[in-house]
């Protein structure tokens, strides 16, 4: 039972991450924080009253990614930010090799 249990959470855990990695390479995710920065500069009142009802929006499925997947915004583009190489560790990221001709 334990071990149908384990294979069962690795299965949703699997899944969430291809959610996610869905969400990201779509831009979703920046392009929500982007809207929601854009409607957070304009001012009350200068939308259509469609639009103005849902200002609401981004800061909500913003929330709802953090409650359901853990998610939350860090940072903005051209933050600066320092990590210790113990909190390196946590993270991945594959890098394309660039293709550099010389003339």
């Amino acid at each position: 039972m334990a071990v149908a249990n384990t294979l069962g959470e690795v299965a949703v855990q699997k899944y969430t991450d291809s959610l996610i990695c869905d969400l990201c390479e779509k831009q979703f995710l920046r392009d929500l924080l982007d809207l929601r920065n854009e409607l957070a500069n304009t001012p009350a009142g200068s939308l259509s009253l469609r639009l103005e009802a849902l200002r609401l929006l981004p800061d909500a499925l913003i929330q709802w990614l953090e409650e359901r997947f853990g998610l939350a915004p860090f940072g903005e583009v051209g933050d600066k930010f320092e990590m210790t190489v113990s909190e390196l560790v946590n993270y991945k990221y594959e890098f394309i090799p660039l293709m550099i001709q010389m003339h």
